[in-house]
């Protein structure tokens, strides 16, 4: 089940998302990949009407760093409607 995989990876990710100071390059294009999963999880759980307020946070936090604020927030957007 893809919703089950992708909550279990982000219960694995999250701790590191919180704990993000600063970044090389090299590590922003690793967590540039948690993104596309967190996304997809985000949309499978709102489809299901699961609570996402805290996944929400993260992304937007990831986002944030990694300087993809606005794509992400369309991405959310469009994923609301």
């Amino acid at each position: 089940n893809q919703l089950n995989s992708l909550t279990y990876y982000y219960k694995r990710v999250q701790p590191s998302i919180n704990d993000i100071k600063e970044m090389s390059a090299r590590d922003k294009k690793l967590y540039g990949n948690y993104l596309p999963a967190l996304l997809t999880l985000y949309k499978l759980s709102l489809a299901q009407g699961l609570e996402v307020s805290k996944l929400k946070s993260d992304i937007e936090t990831l986002a944030t760093i990694l300087n993809k604020t606005t794509a992400v927030n369309q991405i959310i957007d469009a994923y609301g409607k």
